[in-house]
């Protein structure tokens, strides 16, 4: 209670949001009402907006497809159709595929491919700063992923205008197999908050443009990697891309195309079994101290089956001792 003037004054009581964002027990409906092409495995953590799921995607005669299902508030169901409409587009080895949407009157969702992999911040915060080298391929592979998005045209040969501005080290993941990719093309619903990676246009309420996902990806390679210990046209890319105005950034395909000639003049060159030797060293870890708190995991969903989920968690077991192995019987050139 404020006193002003000798008036007594009591604080306005706020009105509560009649929609109230879901919460755990609020997706038992949706989830009872997902069509019988789709099972449920586990719940990833990775999400602001709605809930993300680990699933499979059945077909005929036993077919059995991993997927990642990401359900949004009904109230987003028009713009999860049109950002996956137009997402799915893509087909690039670098990005993440949507394969699916659908919005039934329950709950809406997208349905996008799946690969075993480690997230960057993931690697980061278990690694450390990243060795030079080793952020600089991660960000060629994805600048081009990145540069097939940009420059994507619809039937009649115009710009199709996609841009993520969600990218942060968290929509960025190497594979087992040591291959980057781009996720949340798509989804950018989910991700309201990109955690202080957005571009300064973007924040200035301004058009825009492929650009700013180049933006994004300068400044986490900046907070990814020690200065002291960057070359100098390393550090000279990383400025071009942070560049305040995006006039003055390079697009997706010359920031490739440079990383990749830096790389190719460096000494222990990388190549994506390298990279793999990054993420079964990750995932060897996180075994033997009993981590599962990376997007990989999960809580189980009560309405899969128990066979189906115990099949799933002896398949992690299986890929996490062999990711084990192959660290102890390759080199270490990827290390940070």
């Amino acid at each position: 209670i404020r006193s002003t003037e000798g008036r007594t004054q009591r604080p306005r009581s706020r009105k509560r949001d009649a929609t109230p964002e879901p919460v755990e027990d609020g997706w038992v409906n949706t989830l009872r009402a997902l069509p019988p092409a789709y099972r449920l495995l586990r719940r990833l953590p990775d999400s602001q907006v709605g809930a993300n799921f680990l699933g499979s995607r059945l077909g005929f005669d036993g077919f059995e497809k991993t997927v990642v299902l990401r359900f949004a508030p009904q109230r987003l169901a028009k713009i999860l159709v049109t950002e996956a409409r137009r997402a799915a587009s893509l087909a690039h080895a670098n990005l993440e595929r949507v394969l699916d949407a659908q919005a039934p009157p329950t709950g809406s969702f997208v349905v996008c491919d799946y690969a075993p992999a480690v997230r960057l911040h993931d690697l980061v915060l278990r690694e450390g700063p990243l060795d030079w080298r080793v952020a600089a391929a991660i960000a060629a592979g994805a600048a081009d992923g990145l540069a097939h998005a940009h420059a994507r045209r619809d039937q009649d040969g115009r710009l199709l205008g996609l841009v993520h501005t969600r990218l942060s080290p968290r929509r960025i993941e190497v594979t087992d197999t040591g291959h980057v990719r781009v996720t949340g093309f798509g989804s950018g619903w989910a991700w309201p908050d990109h955690r202080g990676y957005g571009a300064p246009e973007e924040a200035r309420r301004e058009p825009v443009d492929g650009r700013a996902d180049l933006y994004s990806l300068g400044l986490l390679l900046d907070r990814c990697t020690e200065r002291a210990r960057r070359p100098s046209r390393f550090e000279h890319l990383i400025r071009a891309a942070v560049q305040r105005l995006p006039e003055r950034r390079p697009t997706g395909e010359a920031f490739r195309d440079a990383l990749l000639e830096l790389l190719e003049h460096a000494e222990n060159r990388l190549r994506p079994r390298d990279l793999a030797v990054l993420t079964a060293r990750y995932r060897a870890q996180s075994l033997s101290a009993g981590d599962w708190s990376s997007p990989s995991a999960g809580a189980s969903v009560g309405v899969s089956t128990s066979s189906g989920a115990s099949a799933s968690a002896s398949a992690a077991a299986s890929a996490s001792a062999a990711a084990a192995s192959a660290s102890t019987s390759s080199t270490s050139a990827a290390a940070s």
